[in-house]
């Protein structure tokens, strides 16, 4: 599951919309992509393994996904793999009414470099340390600045953040640190609320501290990162529970 999410992470980067699938029952794709074109919008169905390297991807496996494309009328698909791919299917992902790419460790290695310098890029242009400090500064006086998710796969998990810059269809949000304010003695399950602190560094936030959202319509302040729905804090100490 997490080679999954940082493999949507990573497409997302690039432009796509992503939309991350259930953690079972997904039939066979994994992460769906959008790309906005003047022409027409494309999508893209993506199935995601972890594979040791000797575990090489069959024939069965690339034909189901071009089924799974072919049946919810996508345009392409991907494979992603930490292994390789067996001659039958390359051959069959080859064929010209097939339309489907295969990726390999490689390219993942690839995209994970050019996230990275393409992140650090996007802050030097869409943010400042201005945006920085307004945002923290306005979260001290209002909490309802915050925006909270909750979620996790038998496990209860929060983010909070602050808005960066908000347009008409996204907005950036920079992550807070949490603060335990009570815990079963084990830090494993309890309550917690984001810390605010001093204004960061913007040189020193890192790459996946600052994140891409899409606004939901509807509602103030809402939004959706692929995982999850962000929405105001309601200033109550959050329930987390990391226990599995």
């Amino acid at each position: 599951r997490d080679f999954e999410k940082i493999v949507a992470a990573l497409l997302e980067s690039q432009g796509y919309e992503v939309e991350l699938g259930q953690e079972s029952n997904d039939g066979g794709v994994d992460v769906r992509l959008l790309q906005r074109d003047p022409i027409g919008d494309i999508l893209t169905l993506v199935q995601v393994k972890r594979y040791s390297p000797h575990r090489k991807i069959k024939l069965d496996a690339v034909q189901a996904l071009h089924g799974a494309s072919k049946a919810d009328g996508a345009d392409r698909s991907m494979f992603v793999t930490t292994s390789t791919y067996l001659p039958s299917a390359r051959r069959f992902a080859a064929r010209s009414n097939v339309r489907m790419i295969l990726n390999t460790s490689s390219d993942v290695q690839r995209w994970c470099v050019e996230a990275c310098s393409g992140i650090v890029e996007d802050k030097r242009t869409l943010v400042d340390q201005m945006d920085v400090s307004r945002a923290i500064q306005n979260a001290k006086r209002n909490y309802r600045e915050i925006v909270a998710t909750s979620g996790g796969y038998d496990m209860v998990i929060n983010k909070f953040s602050v808005v960066l810059k908000e347009t008409k269809h996204a907005a950036l949000l920079l992550d807070l640190k949490t603060r335990i304010v009570d815990h079963d003695g084990r830090q494993q399950q309890g309550h917690e609320v984001p810390q605010i602190g001093s204004v960061p560094d913007l040189s020193g936030i890192g790459p996946r501290e600052v994140r891409r959202v899409r606004k939901v319509e509807g509602g103030f302040r809402k939004f959706w990162d692929g995982e999850g729905h962000y929405s105001p804090w309601d200033g109550n100490p959050a329930y987390f529970d990391y226990r599995d």
